[in-house]
């Protein structure tokens, strides 16, 4: 009698307990997902979840690519951005599957193939490889451990007034947009141990043939990157998977290609770009639109790169990469001291050269 009095108490405290963590996070709302047109800020096992709770939002294009996509392109609200960092290229092509058949309506895709998505081997799966239903959302959004944990995290930060910038954080204020600009200094390091690109190519092959099945307009570009990142790969040993990588691609698709040294690349970190891999979207947005909509190409900045000329195109880049190491030793020879700390520095969009003021102020229209 005893025993099973205390089952019933012990019932009891356990529903009780678990209606309060419903009840918690209901009313916290710790899994927030009110953007659902970027998948970049929620971690890997929402990525359904996100296309799901934007069932009824009309969409008429899709982006997929890695961080170097949101960077480059600020895209509106009716374009989903499938954009999560460290996924394989074969999960973006799950994604997007699943996504195109949640929205029949979209018309473009906006394909986005930066370095470190095809670079990167992935031995597994890191996100869920079937679509979630929405009782499997209901519980990751306010039943689960991670919920639970987040809320809790969301009233500590409460308590403590926290705010935390992360170390890429761009803010603009101050008057007439002479905003300041916190960016990191280079602090760049990679590993190119092991390169599995002809897996991952074979997976933005699947991208391709379904978007040709689904008869979507497609635009493919690989976004800019600083040309630190171009000169530190001659050192570190990945610029021939570079160029080889940007050589397999043609066997798929002609693209544009804005990753090579020029007068906007060539900039010290700090000015349009946050690091040496991430550009800065508030100036060159813009600039990649109408390149890859080929409405004002500005060959200086973006090559079209197909069959027929990619060994000239990649020679050239590689003679272009020469002549910038022989122009900016002291800074190119720096990279181990770039490694070395992490730091930031304040800029003001009035003490930018005027040909970047300018490039910011026609990217607001």
């Amino acid at each position: 009698m005893k025993s099973r009095k205390n089952n019933i108490i012990f019932i009891l405290i356990f529903i009780t307990l678990m209606i309060s963590v419903l009840v918690l996070n209901l009313i916290i709302r710790p899994v927030k997902i009110n953007n659902i047109v970027d998948m970049n800020n929620y971690s890997r096992d929402l990525l359904y979840t996100v296309i799901n709770q934007g069932k009824k939002h009309k969409f008429d294009s899709v982006a997929i690519g890695g961080s170097g996509l949101r960077s480059a392109i600020k895209f509106g609200d009716r374009t989903m951005a499938i954009n999560p960092q460290g996924i394989a290229p074969i999960e973006l092509y799950n994604l997007l599957k699943y996504f195109l058949s949640v929205h029949p309506e979209v018309k473009k895709v906006y394909v986005d193939m930066e370095f470190n998505s095809y670079f990167t081997c992935f031995d597994n799966y890191t996100i869920p490889k079937n679509p979630t239903n929405s009782f499997q959302d209901f519980l990751k959004l306010y039943f689960s451990y991670n919920a639970t944990l987040n809320s809790f995290k969301i009233i500590s930060e409460k308590i403590k007034n926290n705010s935390d910038k992360g170390p890429h954080s761009v803010e603009l204020s101050g008057e007439d947009n002479n905003g300041i600009y916190y960016v990191a200094l280079p602090n760049h390091k990679f590993s190119y141990e092991r390169i599995c690109e002809y897996d991952n190519i074979s997976a933005l092959g699947k991208i391709h043939d379904l978007i040709q099945e689904k008869k979507l307009q497609a635009y493919y570009f690989i976004p800019p990157v600083n040309a630190l990142y171009l000169s530190d790969g001659r050192d570190m040993g990945y610029y021939k998977n570079i160029q080889n990588f940007k050589k397999q691609i043609t066997n798929i698709t002609p693209y544009w290609d804005m990753s090579f040294v020029n007068n906007l690349t060539s900039y010290p970190v700090g000015y349009i770009f946050l690091d040496v891999y991430h550009a800065n979207s508030n100036f060159i947005s813009k600039k990649v639109l109408n390149t890859i909509y080929e409405k004002e190409i500005d060959s200086s900045f973006a090559v079209y790169i197909t069959k027929d000329n990619v060994d000239k195109v990649l020679k050239k880049q590689n003679e272009l990469i020469d002549e910038y190491i022989e122009k900016n030793k002291q800074t190119v020879n720096s990279r181990n001291k770039r490694e070395s700390y992490d730091s930031t520095q304040k800029l003001y969009l009035k003490d930018y050269p005027k040909e970047l003021q300018d490039l910011y102020y026609q990217n607001l229209n």
